[in-house]
């Protein structure tokens, strides 16, 4: 259905206001909590605070996989390892001031999926066998469920730390997602088949299920009734950003850029990256990645040619991260290929490489007030 644009009927009331908080020579992975976590080799994480001041050296003996989960009150992480040859396993890391402890979650098989409860007091890990196991937040061992099929993606239901949503692709390729209640299932939600899903979302009220991958995403009422689907076999198309809302909308921002508010009867256009990305002198300009903080409140899109843009849409306004237009992104080279946004959106990375080698070389931490707010 074609979208109605409602950006120029609800002007902005305040602007984003972007301030650099300063550099880091490695490369930035994600948030936990206010914390930004980056990566020095392949087994050596950092942890620093919101104004980059060290916190924790996190080192493990084996090889870190650069894939971590963080727990949503910024307490622990899970990180997937492995050491020499052995199967990839799950890593509980704990730490204050003084020391840092590594627990290891055992699995016989490699790990391939971690996620935490909303609350932080629940682990959940899946191994290639279509094993699950739950465990507490000290990483005490709980229950386990077991699935036919392989484990894609996990999430805890908001609220219910007992109640998970589990994503599986059989032999067949045909997915399924199931929802169980501690050990028994409880629900299975149906999916249009031969369709890629990757990645699986409540909303935060429950209302809705998203199941979702680059190409593909399927949106669910919570009792199983099938809301919107979509779909693309273009390689040039697909979706870089969904999440779902409450009160019965999807945020969608398509691979051209265009980032919508649709439900069953309509769809709104918030804003077109694509257009402000390619305008100027930079027509062939190609958007990176979308990132977004934990509401999808504040959304930053990166791309080939041009700074950083984040939005907010709540405030219908947007702002470029000019620093890397004032270097002069074509004449340095530059170009941000990674970003991060904290849970609550008030701080974001940036992290650059010379476009040319695609070697990263730094990351920018950045602090988000809007018109008015004081900075903290």
């Amino acid at each position: 259905m074609p979208a109605e644009n409602i950006t120029a009927d609800q002007p902005a009331t305040n602007q984003l206001e972007v301030y650099e908080v300063g550099t880091l020579p490695e490369p930035a992975l994600q948030f936990v909590g206010d914390q930004l976590v980056t990566v020095k080799g392949r087994n050596h994480l950092r942890l620093y605070d919101r104004e980059l001041r060290p916190v924790a050296n996190l080192r493990h003996k084996g090889r870190l996989h650069h894939r971590l989960v963080a727990d949503p009150g910024g307490r622990s992480l899970v990180t997937i390892s492995q050491e020499g040859e052995a199967a990839w396993q799950a890593m509980l890391w704990q730490w204050s001031a003084e020391s840092s402890s590594c627990v290891p979650l055992p699995s016989a098989r490699s790990v391939l999926q971690v996620t935490y409860s909303s609350d932080g007091s629940r682990i959940a890990t899946a191994d290639d066998s279509g094993l699950i196991r739950v465990w507490n937040e000290a990483g005490g061992y709980l229950y386990e469920l077991a699935t036919d099929a392989t484990p894609v993606a996990l999430n805890f239901q908001p609220g219910m730390a007992d109640r998970l949503l589990v994503l599986t692709s059989g032999a067949s390729g045909r997915q399924q997602l199931q929802l169980w209640q501690g050990n028994k299932p409880a629900a299975i939600y149906p999916l249009p088949p031969n369709v890629g899903y990757s990645d699986v979302q409540w909303s935060a009220d429950c209302s809705s299920v998203l199941a979702y991958g680059l190409r593909a995403f399927a949106w669910l009422q919570a009792d199983g009734r099938l809301l919107l689907t979509g779909t693309t076999t273009d390689p040039d198309t697909g979706y870089l950003h969904l999440a779902p809302l409450d009160s019965g909308w999807l945020l969608v921002c398509d691979r051209d850029g265009r980032l919508l508010v649709c439900s069953v009867e309509r769809s709104l256009l918030l804003a077109d990256f694509g257009a402000e990305l390619r305008a100027g002198s930079y027509p062939d300009n190609c958007l990176l990645d979308v990132a977004a903080d934990g509401t999808s409140s504040r959304l930053v899109a990166t791309s080939t040619d041009r700074p950083p843009y984040l939005f907010d849409r709540r405030q219908q306004c947007g702002v470029y991260l000019l620093h890397f237009a004032a270097a002069g992104v074509h004449r340095t080279g530059l170009v941000a290929v990674d970003v991060a946004v904290s849970r609550h959106g008030d701080l974001l990375t940036t992290t650059s490489s010379r476009s040319a080698e695609r070697q990263l070389n730094y990351t920018k931490l950045w602090a988000v007030t809007t018109s008015g707010d004081e900075r903290t």
